[in-house]
C-alpha cells in the first residue's frame, strides 16, 4: 500500500511527464504539417500573449499577412538575437516585388515604439517563420523547461516513475522480495 505522500509525489511525476511529453508530441507533429511551435520567452507581447505561452505559428504566403496580425520572425543578424521575434505587424510595404514587414509589440512599457532596429525590423519575406494562429496560456513553461538540462533530467526521472508505476509497485516488491530470500537461502546453504 502507498503512503499520501509516495502518491503525491507520483501523480507529481505523472503530471510533468505527461506535459511535457504533450508539448513535445504536438512539436513534432504541426512541425510535420507547416506549423511551428515555440514559446514565449519575453514579454513584449502583453497583455496578449503572455512570457510561458506556448505558440503555434503557420507558414502562410506573404500576400496573406495584413496588418494587425502577429507573425513569428527570424531576425537578420541571428548571431546577436538568436531567438525568433513575436511581434504585431503595424505596417506593410512591397518594394520591388520584395515584402518588408514594420513590427511592434503590444507591451506599451518594453515596446513604446515600432520596431526600427535595422537587425529586427522591418522583416523580410524570406525571414517569415508565420503568422501566429493560436496560443495556450502557460504550457510553453513545460516546454521552455523540457529544452534545459535540468528539465530533461526530470523528464527522465517522470518518465520513469510513471514506468514504474505502470508496472506495479507490488510487483516489484515482490520480485525484490523473493531476491533478498534467494539471497539469504544461499547464504545459509554456505553455512
Amino acid at each position: 500500500m502507498q503512503s499520501k505522500a509516495e502518491k503525491e509525489i507520483l501523480y507529481t511525476a505523472l503530471a510533468v511527464a505527461v506535459a511535457v511529453a504533450l508539448s513535445y508530441t504536438i512539436g513534432f507533429t504541426l512541425q510535420s504539417t507547416g506549423l511551428t511551435v515555440l514559446y514565449v520567452g519575453s514579454p513584449s507581447m502583453e497583455p496578449t500573449i503572455k512570457v510561458g505561452d506556448l505558440l503555434i505559428a503557420k507558414t502562410t504566403p506573404l500576400n496573406n499577412i495584413k496588418v494587425g496580425d502577429i507573425i513569428v520572425y527570424k531576425t537578420r543578424r541571428s548571431v546577436v538575437y538568436p531567438e525568433p521575434i513575436v511581434h504585431r505587424v503595424i505596417k506593410i510595404e512591397v518594394k520591388n516585388g520584395e515584402y518588408y514587414f514594420t513590427t511592434k509589440g503590444d507591451n506599451k512599457y518594453t515596446n513604446p515604439y515600432p520596431d526600427t532596429w535595422a537587425p529586427i525590423s522591418p522583416a523580410r519575406g524570406d525571414q517569415i517563420i508565420g503568422k501566429v494562429t493560436y496560443w495556450v496560456p502557460k504550457l510553453g513553461y513545460f516546454y521552455m523547461y523540457a529544452q534545459t538540462v535540468p528539465g530533461r533530467i526530470a523528464t527522465a526521472i517522470a518518465v520513469a516513475a510513471l514506468t514504474i508505476y505502470m508496472m506495479g509497485l507490488e510487483n516489484i516488491k515482490k520480485v525484490l522480495g523473493k531476491s533478498k530470500e534467494k539471497q539469504r537461502g544461499k547464504e545459509a546453504d554456505k553455512t
